[in-house]
């Protein structure tokens, strides 16, 4: 091959016509049908998948031949939940876990899972755990549009907790 990505593609869509002219694919089916994207390899053709189905709206990502995100009609999303409640909902069988992370010096900014036991001394299997970088404190408060915001309530790297106040020097403060 030669290092021009077109030589190893099967389809191109390209629309040369100049600036604001867009390059579209449709898939369209019946009202109670499919429309899908399969991806796969040699081995197994459908191990992934994007699909939408006409029948009840849902849009389904599939990975490694199974649902993977959905998301539904009124626009819930479900990563594991294949019928979410919520705006986002995240299911998973064993040592679920929510991370937020920049890659920088703190890297964990918050760590949220259900599971407890052997992480965190103190716990059992099954507490919830919310969890800042060892050494950090918690803390909770209000923002004004992601903006400015008030701390009402900090828990210190030591288990001192303070409210209205953000450097507690007492066990309650």
């Amino acid at each position: 091959g030669s290092d021009d990505a077109a030589d190893d593609a099967c389809l191109i869509l390209q629309n040369d016509g100049g600036t604001g002219y867009s390059a579209q694919m449709h898939l369209v089916a019946g009202t109670a049908a499919q429309c899908s994207i399969y991806f796969g390899d040699s081995g197994d053709w459908d191990i992934g998948q994007i699909k939408y189905d006409n029948s009840n709206n849902k849009m389904t990502f599939e990975v490694n031949t199974a649902d993977a995100m959905v998301i539904d009609n009124a626009g819930l999303v479900g990563i594991g939940d294949p019928t979410p409640s919520y705006l986002l909902e995240l299911k998973k069988a064993a040592d679920p876990r929510i991370r937020l992370t920049d890659g920088g010096t703190y890297q964990s900014h918050w760590l949220i899972e259900s599971s407890g036991g052997t992480r965190m001394a103190g716990t059992t299997t099954g507490d919830t755990l919310i969890a800042a970088n060892l050494g950090r404190a918690i803390r909770f408060g209000e923002l004004n549009a992601d903006v400015q915001g008030n701390v009402n309530m900090t828990i210190n790297a030591t288990g001192q907790v303070g409210i209205g106040t953000t450097v507690p020097s007492a066990l309650l403060d």
